[in-house]
């Protein structure tokens, strides 16, 4: 339900109906080159494949659970797409540890504030914020999505932390010669073996793209 007040038809680039006789039904919706698998299964089930956002995601709820006086910044070239997948997910997370409050979020501006803090999802394409806005921690969500004249405000206006996630699917991207080459940068690769809570039926999908498909199995799988 929450998902389909956050997705817009016009927002859902392409879909993919997958069927057989043993697992359940499974749609592949794409929105802005993201792939979402939604498993129809009884239950509300949207696939995250490594687990590397909803991590982020449950990282800055305990900061925010623990810290006052933090400014955050989401940002995501598109704001559908940040509507449509971080925002459910910090939602859900928060909601289900007892943290996130319906009145604390003004879903307008997208500014969540909670114990002292301030935390704002914004799009690349919202140059007024990117260069007029101040934070603590920053997190790029999709990084190489962003334009780098963007990316270079949104660094200069950061005092602490920057995160930053992305699919190894952008073969030239400024995340590479620009931020993968500094020394102060820590790189994480995560795979689908990473999070705990991947199912049977995810498994054996992945396993099924890497003997069909393994140019999207390296990039989907093992983050190649």
């Amino acid at each position: 339900e929450y998902m389909a007040t956050c997705i817009g038809l016009n927002d859902i680039e392409s879909w993919e109906f997958i069927d057989n006789d043993i697992s359940p039904l499974v749609y592949d919706i794409t929105v802005g080159n993201n792939h979402n698998y939604y498993l129809d299964c009884g239950k509300h089930i949207l696939v995250h494949n490594s687990g590397k956002t909803y991590s982020l995601l449950q990282f800055f709820w305990m900061n925010i659970a623990n810290y006052s006086g933090v400014k955050y910044s989401v940002v995501r070239q598109s704001m559908p797409t940040l509507k449509g997948t971080i925002i459910p997910d910090f939602v859900e997370i928060g909601y289900d540890a007892g943290l996130y409050k319906q009145s604390d979020h003004n879903q307008t501006e997208q500014i969540v504030k909670n114990n002292g803090n301030e935390l704002r999802f914004f799009s690349g394409e919202d140059e007024e914020k990117i260069r007029g806005r101040k934070q603590d921690i920053l997190y790029m969500n999709e990084a190489p999505e962003l334009e780098w004249s963007a990316v270079e405000q949104l660094l200069f206006r950061t005092s602490g932390k920057v995160f930053m996630d992305y699919n190894p699917s952008y073969p030239d991207s400024w995340v590479y010669d620009n931020i993968l080459t500094r020394p102060n940068v820590a790189y994480i690769r995560t795979t689908f073996k990473a999070p705990p809570f991947v199912s049977p039926r995810q498994l054996d999908e992945l396993e099924w793209m890497r003997v069909n498909n393994p140019a999207g199995y390296l990039v989907y799988g093992l983050g190649q």
